[in-house]
C-alpha cells in the first residue's frame, strides 16, 4: 500500500528527486526544489505501511525522516538500487550516529574511487612505457646481429676496393 503513494508522480519528477523527506503531517506527496515530501499519513491510504521501493528515484541522494518510525517500517524500505544515496537522516538522537557513519562510508568510497583512478592511470603509463621499450628492443641489434652486420660491412668494403682497383 505504501508504494501507491508514488502513483501520481511522473517519470521526470522521479528522476529529478534528490531528497525524500518523510514529514509528520497528513497530506498528498508534494515535490518542490528536487525534494519530495511524503507525509506520515496519506488522506486515502492512512498511515504508511508496507514495502516501499525507492528504486524509481535513480538520483536520490538523501532521505530525511521527521516522525517516529517503527523499525519494521525502516526495514521495509528498499534502497538497494539507490547507488547515489549518501545520507539518511532520522530526527532522533539514536540515529544521528547512523547518518554520520553513512556519510563517512561515502567519503571513504570516494577516496577509494580516486585511488583506483590513480592506479589505473599509473598502469596505463606503465603499459605505454613497456610498449615503447619493446619497440626499442625490436629496433636494437643483438650482439650476433651486430657482428654479422660488421662482417657484411667489411666484406662490402673489400668488394668495393676490388671493384675500385679493377
Amino acid at each position: 500500500m505504501a508504494q501507491e503513494i508514488f502513483n501520481n508522480l511522473n517519470n521526470d519528477q522521479k528522476t529529478e528527486t534528490k531528497i525524500i523527506h518523510f514529514c509528520p503531517n497528513e497530506g498528498q506527496p508534494s515535490i518542490s526544489n528536487y525534494t519530495l515530501c511524503i507525509y506520515a499519513r496519506h488522506p486515502n491510504f492512512g498511515e504508511l505501511k508496507g514495502e516501499l521501493d525507492l528504486a524509481t528515484f535513480p538520483n536520490l541522494l538523501k532521505i530525511i525522516f521527521e516522525f517516529e518510525l517503527s523499525l519494521n517500517f525502516l526495514e521495509s524500505i528498499d534502497i538497494s538500487k539507490n547507488h547515489k544515496l549518501i545520507r539518511i537522516v532520522i530526527c532522533d538522537e539514536d540515529w544521528i550516529a547512523s547518518s554520520r557513519k553513512l556519510e563517512d562510508k561515502d567519503i571513504k568510497l570516494r577516496q577509494l574511487e580516486a585511488e583506483v583512478a590513480n592506479l589505473k592511470q599509473s598502469l596505463f603509463e606503465n603499459d605505454r612505457t613497456i610498449a615503447d621499450l619493446n619497440r626499442q628492443i625490436q629496433q636494437t641489434l643483438t650482439l650476433s646481429q651486430f657482428q654479422e652486420l660488421s662482417n657484411l660491412r667489411q666484406k662490402t668494403k673489400g668488394l668495393e676496393l676490388k671493384n675500385f682497383n679493377s
